[in-house]
C-alpha cells in the first residue's frame, strides 16, 4: 500500500539522519537497527491487515485520525510479541521476553513522534503515550491468557562492595602493569567513581585531560556543555603515567589497542572483557560464588555501583543522568538497599525533627 510505504520511507529517512549524529557510538546504526525492523516487519503488516478487515484501504489518513486507538496499539503489540523470534527459544515456544512489549511500544512511539503526529495530527494518541504501566499490564494480561509465559529481563546486577574491593586490589597488587592493564585500570577507576558510559570513555582525547589542574572534561548527556571532573590523585597518577609512556600529546585518543591507535579509531566495548573475566574467575576460585554473583562482573555492574554511591550522596537524578548518560529507569534500578532498622530510624527521626509539626504538636 503506497501510503503506508510513504510513511515507512519517511521514518527510515528520519532515523538514518539521526544515526548520522551518533557516529562515535559502538553501533552507529543503533537507532535504525532497533526501530525500523519493528515498524517495517510488524507494525506496517498489522495495519495492512487491519485496513483490509474494515475496508479502509486507500483511506489511511481517516484510519489514523479517527479509527486507530489504544485497542489497535495493544493488538499490534501482541502481534509483534507473538510473531517476533525470541532469542534462545524455538519457533513454537510459548515463552516470550517481557521486554519485547516495551521494545515495540518504544518503537511505535518514535514512529508516531517523527511521522504520524506530523502527517495525520493524531492528537488522541497522547492519551496513551508514552506507554503507561497500565497499558503494559493490559498487554501482559492478554498474552498470559493466550498461554504465553513472559520472562523478565535479564539484569546486569550492581557490583557489591566486596567485589569492588577485590577488583581494586587486583590492580593494586600487580607490581608492574602492562599498557593494556593500566588502561583497563584507569577505565575501571573512572567507572567506579563517575559511572561513565563506555561510549563516553572510549572517546576521551588528550585535549580532555588537564594534567596541571588534574581535571577531566566530559560531554554531558544533553550535549549542551561539558562537565569538568576533578580527578583523585590515584587516577591522575595513572593517567599521567599512561600519557607520558605513550607520548600522547597530539590530541590522540586516551584509550587504544595498538591496531586502533594506527587508524585512530575508539576501542570496542569488548576492551575490558578479558581482564574482567580473569578477575571474575579469580574471585570465583577464592569464594566459590553462585551465578548471580558472577554476573556482577560487568561494566554495567560497575556503573550501577557508582550510581548507587551517588544516590547515597544525594546527587539529584538530573545530574546523574547528565553525567552517566543513563535514563531515569536505569538510575532508579541502582537505588541502594534499605538501611538497617537503626540507621533508618535515625534518618526518619532526624528528618521529622526538622518539621514544624515536631515542635507544634
Amino acid at each position: 500500500m503506497d501510503k503506508l510505504q510513504e510513511l515507512l520511507d519517511e521514518f527510515d529517512k528520519r532515523i538514518r539522519k539521526e544515526d548520522l549524529k551518533n557516529v562515535d557510538k559502538d553501533d552507529p546504526n543503533g537507532q535504525y537497527n532497533f526501530y525500523i525492523p519493528k515498524i517495517k516487519n510488524y507494525f506496517i503488516p498489522f495495519i495492512e491487515e487491519s485496513l483490509k478487515d474494515i475496508n479502509y484501504i486507500g483511506r489511511e489518513e481517516q484510519f489514523f485520525q479517527g479509527v486507530f486507538n489504544r485497542e489497535y496499539l495493544i493488538e499490534a503489540t501482541i502481534y509483534y510479541v507473538e510473531t517476533a523470534k525470541t532469542r534462545g527459544a524455538s519457533d513454537d515456544n510459548k515463552t516470550k521476553r517481557c521486554n519485547s512489549i516495551n521494545d515495540f511500544l518504544i518503537a511505535f512511539e518514535r514512529f508516531y513522534e517523527l511521522v504520524l503526529k506530523n502527517k495525520y495530527r493524531m492528537m488522541s494518541v497522547h492519551t496513551y503515550l508514552p506507554a503507561t504501566d497500565e497499558l503494559v499490564a493490559d498487554i501482559r494480561m492478554r498474552l498470559e491468557k493466550k498461554g504465553y509465559v513472559l520472562l523478565e529481563s535479564e539484569e546486569f546486577p550492581a557490583i557489591h562492595k566486596e567485589e569492588y574491593d577485590f577488583i581494586r586490589n587486583y590492580f593494586e597488587n600487580i607490581s608492574s602493569l602492562s599498557d593494556k592493564q593500566l588502561q583497563s585500570y584507569i577505565i575501571v577507576q573512572l567507572t567506579f567513581l563517575y559511572g561513565l558510559s563506555f561510549s563516553t570513555i572510549r572517546n576521551i582525547h588528550t585535549r580532555d585531560v588537564d594534567l596541571e589542574k588534574r581535571t577531566l572534561k566530559v560531554l554531558s548527556k544533553d550535549k549542551k556543555d561539558f562537565i569538568i571532573l576533578e580527578l583523585p590523585y590515584s587516577i591522575f597518577i595513572n593517567l599521567n603515567q599512561h600519557i607520558v609512556q605513550n607520548a600522547l600529546y597530539e590530541d590522540e585518543l586516551i584509550f587504544f589497542t595498538n591496531e586502533k591507535r594506527k587508524i585512530g579509531k575508539p576501542i570496542a566495548s569488548s576492551f575490558l572483557k578479558d581482564v574482567l573475566t580473569r578477575i571474575k574467575n579469580l574471585y570465583n576460585k577464592q569464594y566459590n560464588c553462585n551465578e548471580i554473583v558472577l554476573k556482577r562482573f560487568t561494566h554495567l555492574g560497575m556503573i550501577k555501583y557508582a550510581i548507587s554511591n551517588m544516590l547515597k550522596a544525594n546527587l539529584d537524578f538530573a545530574t546523574i543522568e547528565n553525567l552517566t548518560n543513563r535514563d531515569i529507569k536505569f538510575i532508579l534500578g541502582c537505588r541502594p538497599y534499605k538501611n538497617s532498622s537503626e540507621k533508618q530510624s535515625n534518618y526518619i527521626n532526624t528528618k521529622i525533627r526538622a518539621t514544624n509539626t515536631y515542635y507544634e504538636i
